[in-house]
């Protein structure tokens, strides 16, 4: 019996799918070996949905660059604040955001309250000020200080095209896109095996 349930992961795998009569092969298995099997499908399953996430992350991503290298007006960091020429309201209908800078110096409180609540007509919102950006999903918002942006980038004083080229000598979306799908991996990793784990001790302790 050993010998016959010893196969790799993908012939395990459609076995499992394909041929549930076949069941009874694993049965008599060893703990560790089912956990093993269970670790490696979760793996696998959390690698293909990020992957795909990814990849809509990256497009995503790539959208938001273009438009910025091309619509976008002009802007330059200096002093570890923004400057933008020109006030933008804008939004991509595809991906639900709206955007709105206004790098006015010591805008009130107000006043930047209103801009949030304008970007509440989207899923997803951006206000781009000139010390910070508040970033805002639903009624969740973070918000980034321009000071911490630039210190990671390494920007002192900055026009929009050195902005542009120190972002494409960092990586540009492809460093963007790996670190995203790291980061999520990771986080599905983890959820799945709660999840399925609480499931596990639930459906033995009513068992």
């Amino acid at each position: 019996m050993a010998e016959k349930t010893k196969m790799n992961f993908f012939k395990r795998l459609k076995k499992a799918i394909f041929n549930i009569d076949e069941y009874g092969i694993f049965i008599e298995e060893k703990l560790s070996v089912a956990v093993k099997y269970m670790l490696l499908i979760i793996l696998f399953i959390s690698l293909v949905l990020s992957a795909i996430m990814t990849y809509e992350f990256s497009k995503e991503i790539h959208k938001g660059l273009s438009y910025i290298e091309n619509e976008f007006p002009d802007f330059s960091i200096k002093n570890n604040e923004l400057k933008v020429n020109e006030y933008v309201e804008a939004a991509d209908e595809e991906y639900g955001i709206g955007l709105i800078v206004d790098t006015t110096p010591s805008l009130p409180e107000e006043k930047i309250n209103e801009y949030i609540g304008k970007s509440k007509k989207y899923h997803t919102g951006l206000v781009i000020l000139n010390d910070k950006i508040i970033y805002r999903v639903y009624d969740e918002k973070v918000e980034y200080l321009i000071k911490d942006i630039t210190t990671a980038m390494e920007i002192d004083n900055a026009t929009k095209k050195e902005v542009l080229q120190q972002y494409s000598e960092m990586g540009g979306t492809k460093s963007v896109a790996t670190m995203y799908m790291i980061i999520e991996t990771i986080a599905m990793l983890i959820y799945n095996i709660i999840e399925i784990s609480i499931d596990c001790i639930l459906v033995g302790f009513i068992g």
